[in-house]
C-alpha cells in the first residue's frame, strides 16, 4: 500500500480533483456574473438611447461599481494569501532554527 505507484495514483486524483474544483469554481463565477450582467447591465444597455442619457449615466455606475467590488475583493483575498505564505515562511524559519540548534548536543547511541 505504500508503493511509489500508489502514491503517484494519490497525487494523480488529488491533482484532478483539485483542477476540477477550480474549473467549477471558475464555471460558477462566470454564470454569477452573467446573471449579475443579465439583471443589472443589459436592461440599461438596451433602454439606453439617444434621449435616455440617465439610463446610460447609470450604466456607467453600475460598471464602476461591479469594478470596484471586484478590486476590493482581490485585494483582500490576495492580502489573506500574502499573509498566509508569510506565516509559512515564519514557520519554517523558526522550524529550522529549532533543528539547526548548534549550542545542544546531539546524542549518540
Amino acid at each position: 500500500m505504500d508503493s511509489p505507484t500508489v502514491r503517484r495514483a494519490v497525487v494523480a486524483l488529488l491533482v484532478a480533483l483539485t483542477l476540477a474544483a477550480v474549473a467549477w469554481a471558475i464555471r460558477t463565477l462566470v454564470e454569477a456574473f452573467a446573471l449579475l450582467h443579465n439583471a443589472l447591465v443589459y436592461p440599461l444597455y438596451v433602454n439606453a438611447g439617444p434621449g435616455n442619457s440617465d439610463d446610460r449615466i447609470r450604466l456607467v455606475f453600475v460598471a464602476a461599481g461591479i469594478v470596484v467590488v471586484l478590486a476590493i475583493v482581490g485585494y483582500v483575498v490576495f492580502s489573506k494569501w500574502r499573509d498566509a505564505v508569510e506565516y509559512d515562511d515564519e514557520q519554517e524559519f523558526d522550524v529550522e532554527e529549532e533543528a539547526f540548534d548548534d549550542d545542544e548536543e546531539i546524542p549518540r547511541d
